[in-house]
């Protein structure tokens, strides 16, 4: 009898503790529908509204351009960003969030370097409707921007072109080729570099170089060479080698310095076609590449090969891009722009231009985004030549804020020596 009751007693408590485990469990299921999914936000029309993905903007417009060009290419995802972040803060609703899917809501860091990196945003508001742009979406663009505000008649875009022509130092010396009675504002965003290399490569050693095409066919090139032992970088990964090379470093007064605000060049020669693995490219991928970095030094020299190259670039219809990349409400007539301006208005244009120059002195580069704003109406050694299509990034060192990417799939045919 006993053991009997014992045994009772043992299937009366752990059928005590399964109860408790039970109604634990009940608890915290309860918990979370009531609680914790109630405080979730939810759209008004879940079906309408897409989902976030986790791949970085930057990567987003990379490769939707990417994938419709086999040319030479060059886009600054900084400048487009910066535009449509000024035309996100004057939208709101769907529009906005539309907007905010892919591009976000972050400070971007505004890069000055007198003489040498210049940021300038401009927003140009049609005289004829400057009394409908609300006081408080000036004081965004003015405050948050820094963006100078400029009336005109908008019967050309005379005006709009020749300020960027002189905020991109002269490399892009037209954005628009039309502007309508009933445009509003245009928002443009210009950027520029000249920079020089923090070892300059010698006139002396470009020489004539073979360059192999994406189609096979092989062309002669002007293929600067240089020796590193220090400063510059290589890196090896699964799928890519490459170089990083600094470029100069500048004071607030765009003076050489030993310490100061520096970019860096990132040349990336892949294993493959340089289009897959563009498509394939992620920012774990970028970062790897300073984990991989190994210095040039005395012990580990490191030569570097690359072909000088200079283009310019154009994405006439920059809505057809973005459209595809989910913001598309802002350019369909009934566009939320309550935060802007008093009139019924959609995004009527939008295009991007660039413009780039890699010689032995260093890097020449511009882009501009311009958005039309419509009424309704011996020791080891590490060699890397770039003798087939590549592609390269120009970031500031400190933040890494992504100014250019760009693909070369045919530098400049070699026309003898550039020495002079």
């Amino acid at each position: 009898m006993e053991e009997l009751e014992e045994k009772n007693k043992k299937l009366i408590t752990i059928g005590i503790v399964l109860l408790c485990v039970i109604l634990l469990c009940a608890g915290y299921y309860m918990y979370r529908v009531l609680f914790i999914r109630s405080e979730q936000p939810t759209p008004e029309n879940p079906s309408e509204v897409p989902k976030v993905e986790t791949t970085d903007y930057n990567m987003k417009i990379i490769k939707e351009i990417n994938e419709n060009e086999d040319k030479n290419y060059l886009i600054s995802p900084y400048s487009i960003e910066m535009a449509f972040s000024m035309l996100r803060d004057g939208t709101d609703g769907r529009t906005r969030e539309e907007i905010e899917n892919l591009i976000g809501n972050r400070e971007i860091n505004m890069l000055k370097v007198p003489g040498k990196v210049n940021v300038a945003n401009g927003v140009f508001i049609n005289q004829k409707y400057k009394d409908d742009v609300l006081s408080s979406y000036y004081d965004i663009v003015k405050n948050k921007y820094k963006s100078e505000i400029i009336y005109d008649e908008f019967k050309t875009p005379i005006t709009i072109n020749n300020w960027v022509k002189k905020e991109t130092y002269q490399m892009i010396p037209k954005l628009f080729d039309r502007l309508s009675q009933e445009d509003l504002l245009v928002l443009v965003n210009a950027l520029a570099i000249d920079v020089e290399w923090k070892q300059g490569f010698d006139c002396k050693v470009t020489s004539q170089q073979e360059f192999t095409k994406k189609d096979g066919n092989k062309v002669d090139v002007a293929m600067m060479g240089k020796g590193y032992e220090s400063d510059a970088k290589h890196f090896n990964t699964d799928d890519a080698t490459g170089v990083i090379i600094p470029y100069a470093s500048y004071d607030g007064n765009g003076n050489k310095v030993d310490n100061g605000n520096g970019l860096e060049f990132i040349g990336i020669l892949p294993n493959g076609d340089v289009k897959d693995y563009v498509n394939n490219l992620t920012n774990d991928k970028i970062n790897e590449f300073d984990k991989e970095a190994i210095v040039a030094s005395e012990d580990e020299k490191l030569i570097v090969d690359l072909p000088k190259f200079n283009y310019e670039y154009e994405i006439n219809d920059l809505i057809d891009s973005m459209k595809k990349l989910g913001i598309k409400k802002v350019f369909e007539e009934g566009a939320d722009l309550s935060k802007m301006i008093n009139i019924p208005s959609h995004v009527s244009e939008a295009v991007h231009k660039t413009y780039i120059e890699v010689d032995e002195n260093g890097t020449k580069a511009a882009a501009a985004s311009g958005i039309r704003v419509t009424n309704d109406a011996a020791v080891p050694v590490e060699v890397v030549t770039f003798d087939k299509p590549f592609a390269y990034i120009i970031r500031d060192q400190k933040t890494k804020e992504m100014l250019f990417f760009g693909v070369v799939y045919e530098p400049n045919k070699w026309e003898g020596s550039t020495c002079k």
